[in-house]
């Protein structure tokens, strides 16, 4: 990072700043003093909080109740990948997940066991950026997804009609039913 932005990123015009103060002070209070090994300082007043990495955290840590939305990483270690999937499918849906791995077995298990609404494997976010890739969440993360078509779709209603004409419908979907009935309506259908 002293690569991207110096030694000091709070003094770099190119760092990001949160967008409000409101949700520069969300963030602050999810950062536990005791468990950062990275980082850990913030500026309300100018919306800035620096990139944080967390150790030793836990489910019932306050980084890990809300989407963070912020530069805040929280480190949680586990013993092998069964424990991890299990613990992370007993939570709510995340919008995203990030996989660092070279394992293709490991990165093919976490995909087709976790859901999440998009994410990158060897990279952190970088998908978003991608306007051919859906950006959504499931569940408490959200429905939906946007990016080209993708937005038009989930920004849109398509209102189905059906108009019926009285003339031209057949007897043949009502009461009482045979086979003949049956034969015709698996033709219609086909």
């Amino acid at each position: 990072m002293l690569h991207f932005y110096g030694p000091n990123p709070k003094e770099n015009k190119d760092f990001g700043r949160i967008v409000n103060e409101q949700h520069t002070e969300r963030l602050a209070q999810m950062i536990d003093r005791d468990k950062v090994i990275i980082g850990g300082d913030y500026d309300i007043k100018n919306r800035y909080i620096a990139p944080t990495v967390l150790d030793r955290v836990s489910w019932d840590d306050a980084v890990m109740a809300d989407e963070i939305f912020g530069p805040i990483l929280p480190v949680l270690e586990f013993d092998n990948l069964e424990t991890m999937i299990k613990a992370i499918n007993r939570q709510s849906k995340p919008l995203a997940l990030y996989l660092f791995t070279t394992n293709k077995a490991v990165e093919k298990k976490i995909i087709d066991n976790i859901s999440y609404g998009g994410g990158c494997i060897n990279d952190a976010f970088i998908q978003v950026g991608n306007p051919h890739l859906p950006f959504g969440g499931v569940g408490a993360s959200g429905i939906g997804a946007y990016h080209g078509r993708r937005s038009f779709e989930t920004f849109s209603h398509s209102k189905s009609i059906l108009n019926r004409k009285f003339d031209l419908f057949p007897d043949m979907i009502y009461p009482p039913s045979d086979e003949k009935k049956l034969s015709l309506i698996r033709k219609f259908l086909r």
